[in-house]
């Protein structure tokens, strides 16, 4: 009897163990569901309270549409930029994003919706992706992220010019309402007939509210 009970309370210790680490990894897993889902719910609802304190006369932003699924969601936005004397430029912007358990992640291409326009700009930068941004939100509320223009150039028998990338990257709190921001560009340089050109690259940091 000494030797069953002792085998019997040792099977259910053991048991009992078992179920005790898959309560908790079952209760684990219902909270990284719930942080998901929390962190999908509070991206959408950011993107419009953003687009809302962004659209104006001069910048006028309008979501055309935003798909949401559990862990990912698509975004299309079409912005036109007023330009005193000149046509509006009008882009728009087509998002990708991931919902993790402590934020969001952001990829965006943009593209011009002048397609004659578009296709130099293309032609000059190389690339359809002349203009990308990567941008995480956390569910503290602190935006942070980075837009990158791309090296461009261009050469015929009329000039030669070549552009270096340009970075501009930020941090923003969505609280306080105060953020960083910085801008580094290495110039350019050129050439037009027989005379040759440059300009030395810069870069600045500032804080703002």
């Amino acid at each position: 009897l000494t030797i069953i009970r002792y085998y019997g309370n040792h099977f259910l210790n053991k048991v009992i163990m078992k179920k005790s680490i898959l309560l908790i990894i079952l209760f684990f897993c219902c909270l990284l569901l719930i942080s998901i889902y929390f962190v999908g719910e509070k991206a959408q609802e950011e993107l419009h309270q953003q687009i809302a304190q962004l659209d104006n006369p001069e910048l006028h932003v309008e979501l055309l549409s935003y798909k949401k699924s559990f862990f990912t969601a698509q975004a299309d936005i079409n912005m036109t930029i007023s330009a005193e004397g000149n046509p509006p430029l009008r882009l728009t912007v087509h998002s990708d994003i991931l919902h993790y358990p402590y934020k969001a992640q952001v990829t965006s291409i943009f593209s011009l919706l002048d397609k004659n326009v578009e296709e130099k700009i293309n032609h000059y930068f190389q690339t359809t992706q002349w203009l990308t941004s990567q941008m995480e939100m956390n569910v503290l509320g602190n935006l942070s992220g980075e837009f990158i223009l791309a090296k461009g150039g261009v050469a015929n028998e009329h000039e030669t010019i070549s552009t270096a990338p340009m970075y501009l990257t930020y941090h923003y709190d969505l609280e306080k309402h105060i953020g960083s921001l910085a801008v580094d560009w290495d110039g350019l340089n050129g050439q037009i007939k027989n005379e040759k050109f440059a300009a030395e690259g810069f870069s600045f940091n500032t804080n703002f509210t």
